[in-house]
């Protein structure tokens, strides 16, 4: 082997090494150093190796989903669909390692909100999940991961949460039986199905599996795990709507913290914590701090993640509500036009649609 080729070994080695280590870190949570990891790697490979290397493309892919997972639904978006298209015309479109590229592009999009990334990601996953079934069988692990991920997008669609218990209830029977009691898979299953019980208004149900999800990713992961960050985040939401006000803003603010040292200010996780003090605030009769933090929040709100976004949508709702509670006459009005544009932006089914509606009937039912 000459010396050049000896040296091109070993670039291509390098790459493969460190692209290794940034999806490692993003399985941790170790977000801002995946992704400036990964955003150094890309530009290395890609003046090593070329823009359609299949190593380079991995460590585009790696990079995405490290973009994906801190949030960053468009700068995910905007890579994914990069390396789709090299493995397409490198791989073939129904090559493993494209239709993991597929699966991920179309999370992104579905991140991204607004019925038409919605649609189009209803309708990858079930792409991707037919190919995966012809190539793996029912019961692959990566089968079950694509099947999931189906379920979840479709019902976040069509609004159908008792398809998604069902769904959730069938992926978990299947992941039991074929992975390891511990496997994070299980975890991830098990907090998705609490939060479907929760939208179809299984209440009980929700903090029952809610809690279990919190404890045995606490157990297992630890305080500072973006899964079980999540998972507790819900738990906790779900706490004030049963009545337990106290304990709800309590889990809250330990979360808080943790959210912030974890992902850092402007990611969605610690964004929705604070969205959702908000609310305990101005319903404990705090409502001019509701008001000023929802200010604050709003055009966050819109940087992160998009005027389209439901996230968005609930934040400037929140905001138009407390306003018309605090006597501002003309909030009403811009909270029906709101709930208008969200009703365009993302169909009749979305939950922040049906959010804004409920804020709207609350407040026709107090004049």
């Amino acid at each position: 082997m000459t010396d050049e080729m000896t040296e091109h070994a070993e670039r291509r080695r390098a790459v493969v090494l460190r692209s290794n280590s940034v999806r490692l870190l993003t399985e941790h949570g170790e977000l801002v150093r995946a992704t400036d990891i990964g955003e150094d790697l890309v530009r290395c490979a890609e003046k090593m190796l070329g823009g359609r290397d299949p190593d380079t493309l991995t460590a585009k892919h790696d990079l995405g989903s490290a973009h994906l997972a801190a949030g960053r639904f468009l700068d995910a978006t905007q890579v994914l669909s990069s390396v789709r298209e090299g493995r397409e015309s490198v791989l073939g479109a129904l090559a493993p390692e494209t239709l993991r590229t597929r699966h991920q592009l179309a999370i992104s999009r579905g991140r991204q909100g607004g019925a038409a990334n919605l649609a189009a990601a209803v309708a990858e996953l079930e792409a991707v999940l037919a190919q995966r079934i012809r190539d793996l069988g029912e019961a692959d692990p990566e089968t079950l991961t694509t099947k999931a991920d189906f379920v979840f997008w479709r019902a976040e669609y069509d609004g159908d949460a008792g398809a998604a218990v069902e769904g959730f209830v069938d992926v978990l029977e299947s992941r039991i039986r074929v992975l390891e009691p511990d496997h994070p898979d299980l975890r991830t299953t098990r907090g998705n199905l609490a939060m479907w019980r929760y939208r179809q208004g299984d209440l009980a149900g929700a903090i029952r599996d809610g809690k279990i999800a919190v404890d045995d990713s606490r157990e297992v992961l630890g305080d500072l795990h973006p899964t079980t960050l999540a998972f507790w985040n819900n738990l906790a939401a779900w706490y004030e709507v049963d009545g337990q006000t106290d304990r709800a803003v309590a889990e809250f603010r330990k979360l808080l913290p943790r959210l912030r040292q974890v992902h850092g200010e402007r990611h969605m996780a610690p964004l929705i914590t604070r969205l959702n003090l908000t609310r305990i605030q101005g319903n404990s009769g705090d409502v001019d701090g509701a008001r000023t933090e929802l200010t604050q929040l709003v055009p966050v709100f819109d940087d992160v993640f998009g005027t389209d976004n439901p996230l968005t949508f609930m934040c400037r709702g929140g905001l138009e509500y407390w306003n018309a509670r605090a006597g501002d006459t003309s909030a009403a009005a811009r909270l029906g036009d709101l709930e208008a544009a969200a009703t365009r932006a993302l169909g009749e089914n979305n939950q922040a649609v049906s959010s804004i509606r409920q804020q709207l009937r609350s407040l026709g039912a107090e004049k």
